[in-house]
C-alpha cells in the first residue's frame, strides 16, 4: 500500500482530517465511486484551505500557501495519471460498443 503524505507542520486539524481521507482513498483505489468520493474530498479541501488562509496574517497566509502549493502538485502528479488511465478506459469501452453494434 501506498503512503501520501498530504500534510505538513502548518495543516490545521480540519484539512488534516481531509488529507487523510483523501490519502487513505487514494491508497485503496478500488471504490465504485472512487472519483465522485475523491472530486468531492478535493472540493471540501479547497474550501477549508481557502477560509483557513483568510483566517491567518499575510506572513502566515504566505508560508501556508506555499507549503499547500507542493502539496497540490503532488496530488496533481497522483491524480493525472489517474485521469488518463480512466480517458483510456472510457476510449476502450466506447470503441467496444461500437464494435457490439456493428456485430448485431
Amino acid at each position: 500500500m501506498k503512503v501520501f503524505k498530504l500534510s505538513h507542520n502548518n495543516t490545521p486539524p480540519k484539512l488534516r482530517a481531509i488529507n487523510e481521507k483523501i490519502a487513505t482513498l487514494l491508497a485503496a483505489e478500488d471504490s465504485d465511486s472512487f472519483g465522485q468520493e475523491l472530486s468531492a474530498l478535493i472540493e471540501q479541501r479547497d474550501v477549508i484551505v481557502t477560509a483557513y488562509l483568510k483566517e491567518l496574517t499575510v506572513d502566515e497566509a504566505k508560508s501556508f500557501a506555499i507549503k499547500e502549493l507542493e502539496i497540490n502538485g503532488k496530488l496533481i502528479d497522483i491524480i493525472n495519471p489517474l485521469k488518463c488511465e480512466a480517458r483510456t478506459d472510457l476510449q476502450q469501452m466506447t470503441h467496444r460498443q461500437k464494435v457490439i453494434k456493428n456485430y448485431k
